[in-house]
């Protein structure tokens, strides 16, 4: 029978699922106190000394001068033995990450003996037991996903890298690399969200601020460093910001909070604030964290109009991102024309009525106009239609005509929560005397 590596790649995920890890290197000791009832783990100095033997006869003992592990059938509980006396901390994580994967695996209930001894299994299977653990190992240390995104695998530092990353030795890392398209291809699809969610501490770094978000930037989008001093480290800091969408826009305004934006919106509604973090000089769109322009090193939008706090402010990192939902606003039609006018309350308008017969506002919420050029210099003024709540463009960006006429109040006005929205509503009649 063949070694089923694709059993040995999910139950390595399976386990660490099991186990709730969610960052790397991995910490075995973890696997350990969640299961200290029925799993230990001793170093081969530990059993020489309770035995009375030495380092060599116990490696005669176990058959191998890595690590062994052994089973006690009537109390159902493993102790993984490993070799300390190498001074190899990386080979001894791979070690017991092996002897782990003979007890996931489930391969005592495959033979009698209490220890996985060559002498007492058959060649054939003894090697199945040894290549199935191994895939367990190196898929428990450095599981495929992660090193899909950490690692870059045609890197000449691949190697170091993975040895860095996931703290493997440099034959672990070997193996990782060796074997990674075979592993891949075993990785359920489903198990990419779970791993979506580890904390990955190790890539390029700011020596300055210690973002961990650069890429291949020509400046640190965090704080404005160019981008020469960078490392690689296990502290790297991510620093929060405004979630963009698929156009590099926010989805939350980062003025005024509202989260309502028609389709296309480059501007709020609300307060007319822009949704894309521009460079303040190159117009370069950045992320939703970045202060300072990647492309150029100057200021961000966002940064500029103290959105975003200095990188080193412990107070906050970016104004408040509680959605805000504004409830007022004139009611529409179909084709964004009031259905009755705001001012003076008339209901009645003819097919092409632009404007009220009794009081002359207008009945589309036009911007006050955005000018557009042609080819010949010719300056042409074009008015967008608004939603009836609409205090600025979202198109442009310009002032409407409600907001101008004082059909809308200010968004800071209408805010749920604040003074004026709290009391505008209020009528004397309202009030007990």
């Amino acid at each position: 029978m063949r070694a089923d590596y694709r059993k040995a790649v999910r139950r390595s995920t399976e386990v660490l699922k099991d186990h709730g890890f969610d960052r790397v290197p991995i910490d075995l000791s973890k696997i350990f106190n969640d299961l200290r009832l029925t799993l230990a783990k001793k170093s081969y100095s530990d059993f020489a000394k309770t035995g009375g033997l030495t380092i060599l006869q116990v490696i005669e003992y176990f058959e191998s001068d890595l690590g062994a592990c052994a089973y006690n059938r009537t109390t159902e509980q493993y102790v993984i033995y490993y070799n300390d006396t190498k001074n190899n901390p990386q080979l001894d994580r791979f070690t017991i990450a092996h002897e782990l994967g003979h007890v996931f695996l489930n391969h005592y209930s495959e033979v009698d003996s209490d220890v996985l001894l060559r002498k007492k299994i058959a060649r054939w299977k003894y090697r199945r037991f040894e290549n199935e653990a191994n895939c367990f190992a190196r898929n428990l240390l450095a599981p495929v996903p992660l090193v899909e995104e950490m690692i870059d695998l045609d890197s000449p530092m691949v190697i170091p890298d993975m040895q860095a990353a996931f703290n493997i030795s440099f034959q672990a890392a070997n193996a990782r690399l060796g074997f990674f398209n075979s592993d891949l291809h075993a990785i359920h699809q489903e198990d990419y969200g779970y791993f979506r969610g580890y904390n990955i501490n190790f890539g390029y770094y700011c020596n300055s601020c210690k973002s961990g978000e650069i890429g291949q930037a020509c400046f640190c989008k965090i704080c404005g460093i160019e981008a020469n001093p960078y490392n690689k480290i296990h502290d790297r800091i991510f620093y929060p910001g405004f979630n963009l969408d698929q156009d590099k826009k926010t989805t939350i305004c980062p003025q005024c909070n509202n989260i309502e934006f028609c389709q296309d919106a480059s501007y709020c509604r609300f307060c007319g604030t822009g949704r894309v973090n521009w460079c303040i000089s190159c117009s370069e769109p950045n992320d939703g964290n970045a202060r300072f322009c990647i492309k150029c090193g100057s200021k961000t939008n966002f940064y500029e109009n103290n959105f975003l706090k200095t990188y080193n402010n412990k107070d906050s990192d970016f104004k408040g991102a509680d959605a805000v939902y504004y409830n007022d606003g004139v009611e529409m039609n179909n084709v964004l024309r009031v259905i009755e006018c705001p001012r003076c309350g008339n209901e009645e308008f003819s097919d092409n009525a632009g404007y009220c017969r009794i009081c002359g506002l207008t009945s589309y919420n036009y911007c006050e106009g955005q000018p557009e050029y042609d080819g010949f210099g010719e300056e042409n003024v074009v008015y967008h239609k608004n939603l009836g709540n609409a205090r600025y463009c979202e198109t442009c960006g310009r002032s409407t005509a409600f907001l101008k006429e004082g059909i809308l109040k200010s968004w800071e006005q209408a805010k749920p929560g604040s003074e004026e929205s709290s009391t505008a509503d209020v009528s004397f009649d309202d009030i007990p005397f």
